[in-house]
């Protein structure tokens, strides 16, 4: 399937040779006429695209925030319901409480591996070292771009929170699952390809995977050779 996705490149830049594209292998943006000569002579070795993406886990912070809460509730419970075992109970409560806390710093700090691959007919996520996993028929029923952003804390006193841009982000969705990749930089995807196969959607807090740009083309052009996106007319 990564053959096919380099011919929809192919295909796309001899349609339209004055548009912008990007390289399906390196993700650098050149006129479609460009395209053709910079695969045959770039990238004559290469015959298709990853299947495969590492990234950082963004989706534990969530998983993070409840096992504390389920933590602070045990603790809390055990107290009440069952006095004369106060140090017991708490000290079997922090423990998941110690355990959340470091999951999300970790992924906070992005040092969560992660994984995002093609196998047959869907898209596969992993996270949580492996412990958990995500999956998504291809091609998807909506697929929708945006931007991602944090809450900061201001330097500035009288503001408490300011907005911080973080990236763009591609959600995938279908079947009832949802994958929302972020990357650092967006693809331009809206000069290539058709709106009926996409939407512009709002801003988000919330991610599963931070992959590079590189990764997001790789993706917008395997989505497109499974029929998810048609190029602009």
């Amino acid at each position: 399937m990564g053959g096919a996705a380099i011919e929809t490149a192919r295909r796309l830049a001899e349609a339209a040779p004055e548009a912008e594209v990007a390289c399906p292998i390196c993700a650098n943006t050149m006129k479609g006429a460009s395209l053709v000569k910079h695969l045959d002579g770039k990238h004559a070795q290469m015959d298709s695209l990853p299947t495969r993406w590492r990234g950082t886990d963004h989706a534990s912070q969530l998983t993070a925030l409840w096992l504390g809460i389920a933590s602070v509730a045990l603790g809390a419970a055990g107290v009440a319901l069952v006095p004369g075992y106060d140090r017991l109970i708490l000290g079997v409560a922090v423990a998941p409480l110690l355990v959340a806390m470091g999951l999300a710093m970790a992924s906070f700090a992005e040092k969560l591996p992660a994984a995002l691959e093609l196998k047959g007919d869907a898209l596969e996520l992993t996270t949580l070292f492996g412990l958990r996993t995500r999956r998504l028929r291809l091609p998807p029923k909506g697929i929708q771009i945006g931007q991602l952003r944090i809450w900061t804390e201001s330097p500035v006193g009288g503001v408490n929170h300011v907005e911080r841009m973080m990236g763009r982000y591609l959600r995938l969705s279908g079947e009832g699952s949802t994958l929302i990749i972020g990357a650092p930089k967006g693809t331009n995807m809206g000069k290539r390809w058709g709106s009926e196969g996409f939407t512009h959607g709002p801003k988000r807090q919330y991610w599963h995977i931070n992959v590079d740009r590189q990764a997001l083309v790789h993706l917008e052009y395997h989505l497109a050779a499974r029929g998810g996106l048609q190029a602009r007319s």
